[in-house]
């Protein structure tokens, strides 16, 4: 879901750093569960600030901007995509899944 600022925020990718740099002896090499105790305790944080609705609606939309900026930054978008999909978030820790999962399927209204 395209967030309410659209295309019109701060963050860029530049904000995160050079990882071997700023982290010599680890880079890569952090444990997931350190970005998820972030992950959970920033929902949690948000949940008891606002309430469930707005903290999974703003989860959302900072989602929406991570994945435009790791599509303009990481993929090669240049390619053209083999078809075109339709995804439908069925469950995800923003929603209060334990993991994200999505129904990809081929979009019909593409064909």
């Amino acid at each position: 879901m395209k967030p309410v600022f659209g295309e019109n925020y701060q963050f860029s990718w530049k904000d995160l750093g050079d990882v071997h740099l700023g982290r010599p002896n680890l880079a890569n090499e952090m444990p997931v569960s350190v970005y998820r105790l972030a992950q959970y305790t920033m929902r949690e944080t948000l949940c008891r600030r606002f309430g469930d609705e707005m903290a999974a609606l703003l989860l959302r939309q900072a989602g929406w901007v991570a994945g435009r900026e790791f599509c303009l930054n990481v993929l090669d978008i240049t390619l053209d995509p083999p078809e075109e999909f339709s995804a439908v978030e069925v469950d995800c820790w923003a929603t209060g899944g334990h993991t994200c999962r999505f129904e990809i399927t081929p979009d019909p209204a593409a064909a």
